[in-house]
Order: structure tokens, then sequence, then C-alpha cells
């Protein structure tokens, strides 16, 4: 599943991250992570993507989601979210957004995300509005 997750992730970030200094998805046992440096400054490295998959517990959870400036606008993130909805519902899991800043808990919940824990995690479904335009 990790390499499955990785695949696709790969597939849709690849042209974006070409335009980094450097990037590299890691994938291991119960991780995926997706990591560059937007230029030649090691202040620009960052964290892209974090993905947590707990198979005791049939879970994956992105504790971490972040785009670039260059990369924001495109509703890449959402689709990130909707492509790890698809492997984790062929596979019997649940897919769980944790450690919510408040601004992108808020969004994801009028977006029909279901509150798991208030402030901080939720659930998603195929209800959540994973489309780019929301109304």
């Amino acid at each position: 599943m990790e390499n499955e997750i990785a695949a696709s992730i790969e597939g849709l970030l690849l042209p974006y991250l070409e335009k980094f200094h450097t990037h590299r998805i890691d994938v291991s046992r119960g991780e995926v992570e997706v990591r560059g440096q937007v230029d030649d400054k090691e202040t620009s490295r960052t964290r892209v993507l974090k993905v947590v998959i707990n198979h005791d517990n049939k879970q994956i959870c992105i504790p971490n989601i972040f785009m670039p400036e260059f990369m924001r606008q495109f509703g890449l993130g959402k689709q990130i979210i909707a492509m790890i909805l698809d492997i984790a519902e062929s596979h019997g899991y649940h897919l769980l957004i944790v450690d919510l800043v408040p601004s992108f808990y808020n969004r994801l919940v009028k977006r029909g995300a279901v509150v798991i824990e208030d402030g901080d995690i939720v659930l998603i479904t195929r209800e959540t509005d994973l489309s780019h335009k929301f109304a």
C-alpha cells in the first residue's frame, strides 16, 4: 500500500516537484514522505506531505500537507487527499487528516469531513467535497 500511495502521489506531483532544486519521496513500512528544497538555500527545505499508515487499525493518517507558494491554487492538496481516499477505501482503510491547523480544519469540516476530535482530527469520506472549486 505504501508503494501504491507513493506512485499515485508521484504521478500527480512530479511536474511540480521537478521545479524544486531537489526533491525525494521516501517510502518505508507505514510511511510515505515527500520532501523538497525549493531553491539552493538550506532554509527552503520543506516537507510537502507525510502519510502514516497504521495497518493494525486500518487507518491512513495525513499529519502534514504543505504546498509551497508556486504549488498553491491548483487544488493539489485536495487531489492528493482524494487519491489517498481511493487507495484507503480499496484496502478497507479509513482516511484521517490529523494535527490540523484551525483554518484547514474549518475548511475540511465545511466540506463535509466528519469531526473525530474537535479542532484536530477529521475523517474524510465520499461525502467530503474535495473538488477544487467549493461553493
